[in-house]
Parts: C-alpha cells; sequence; structure tokens
C-alpha cells in the first residue's frame, strides 16, 4: 500500500506514504549498518528494489507462492553478499 500511496494524486496521501517508504529504508538502513557497515547501503538499496517489485508483481496476480520463492531468492543473495 505504501507503494501504491507514493503515486497518488492526493499530496497528503503522497506525502504520508513518502514517509513510510523512507521510514522502511532506514530501518532496514539501521538494521544492516550495525552488522555490515560497508554493504548497508548497497543491501537497503537491493531490498527498496525486491521489494518495489514484489509489489508490481503482486499487482500482476504473482501467487503467494512465487512471491514467496522470490523473496527467498532476495534473502539468499544477501546471505551471500554479508558473508563475503
Amino acid at each position: 500500500m505504501v507503494l501504491e500511496g507514493i503515486h497518488s494524486h492526493d499530496p497528503q496521501a503522497r506525502d504520508i506514504a513518502i514517509q513510510y517508504y523512507h521510514a522502511a529504508e532506514t530501518t532496514i538502513y539501521d538494521y544492516i549498518a550495525r552488522r555490515h557497515p560497508q554493504s548497508a547501503q548497497c543491501v537497503t538499496d537491493f531490498m527498496s528494489t525486491v521489494m518495489s517489485g514484489l509489489s508490481a508483481k503482486a499487482r500482476e496476480g504473482h501467487s503467494i507462492e512465487q512471491l514467496c520463492a522470490t523473496a527467498a531468492l532476495a534473502g539468499e543473495a544477501i546471505k551471500t553478499l554479508l558473508k563475503e
């Protein structure tokens, strides 16, 4: 819903959605930065992109199984990145 709100024609709804979106990105960044500061921005950017993609695919009708498989693959990619 947040991503939908970002594209709203209602300025108030759009501003609120943008605040939530940035708060989510900040939360992800802060979590990663405490453990892997050198990778925090890259992982945050990746997760933001994955979340946007999952949202788009959900709107297109992807099944919950497809969405979960994609999320699991993204999780594996992050684990690999953070091991290096």
